[in-house]
């Protein structure tokens, strides 16, 4: 029996775009755990996956968003308002608080709007008791960073994840995540 190639656009393996994005948003966005999502994707959607197989959307999101990612870094320094977190984290057995104060005209005297921002990432770390290594460090962190910025542009988290794996799966740049580019 021989077998065509498949067309063009088409994905190697099980798993196309829309499935990658959305297995990456329960986990990244609605804080589920690996063995969670695997079994809400076998019995919900009756597609075959495993805790494995998550593992590897995860790797796929994450390798879909650097460049958008890296780009969002870079634009930081030329923000005209940036705020800090103050809630604790370690400094090797020390509990440690940056604070920030700021006395600019049109900036706000409070965080709220950061902490606002912050709250489903310290959900997420509270909840799944971080993460075991440096690729799972590299998917929060990239992955979180995404959905807020895609939430405070009042963009489809979804879409542009689906958009950014689309791009990977055909070798070219995901979507640009600042405003105007």
């Amino acid at each position: 029996m021989h077998q065509g190639r498949p067309p063009a656009g088409v994905p190697r393996g099980q798993s196309g775009p829309r499935l990658v994005a959305f297995v990456t948003l329960l986990m990244a966005y609605f804080r589920h755990s690996k063995r969670r999502t695997a079994e809400f994707v076998s019995t919900v959607m009756n597609i075959p996956c495993s805790a494995a197989l998550t593992v590897k959307h995860q790797t796929i999101a994450t390798g879909a968003t650097p460049e958008a990612y890296e780009e969002l870094v870079a634009a930081l320094p030329t923000e005209p308002m940036l705020y800090g977190d103050e809630s604790p984290t370690k400094e090797g057995s020390t509990k440690a608080w940056l604070w920030t104060f700021v006395d600019v005209e049109g900036v706000e005297l409070t965080n709220n709007a950061a902490e606002r921002a912050l709250r489903p990432a310290v959900i997420w770390r509270k909840l799944s008791f971080a993460t075991q290594g440096a690729k799972g460090s590299r998917f929060v962190e990239t992955l979180l960073s995404v959905i807020a910025t895609c939430r405070q542009q009042g963009r489809d988290p979804f879409a542009y994840l689906t958009d950014a794996i689309n791009a990977r799966f055909h070798n070219k740049k995901a979507p640009s995540l600042l405003h105007g580019v």
